[in-house]
């Protein structure tokens, strides 16, 4: 079954265009595919990095209770911090 399509109207010069349309190119993709790419990578960037969120009182809770409790012991962290750095040897 073949999703339904929205179309999305772009304005831009013609340097900007010789610009996308070679970057496309290094990638064999066209003009079109080139930008929604990019344009889906830096609106996932955006979303991971929301500083703001809103939670529940009760999540909220679980929240506050996870960053107060202490990381368990991680032997392997600890022998990798005993060890000398390589730039050090």
């Amino acid at each position: 079954m073949r999703k339904a399509q929205v179309k999305i109207m772009l304005s831009a010069t013609p340097t900007q265009c010789a610009s996308l349309d070679a970057a496309a190119a290094r990638f064999g993709k066209s003009r079109s595919d080139f930008i929604l790419d990019a344009a889906c990578e830096q609106a996932a960037t955006v979303l991971a990095d929301q500083v703001h969120f809103e939670l529940s009182d009760d999540a909220y809770q679980q929240f506050v209770t996870l960053l107060d409790t202490p990381p368990a012991q991680n032997t392997r962290l600890d022998w990798l911090l005993r060890r000398k750095p390589l730039w050090e040897a």
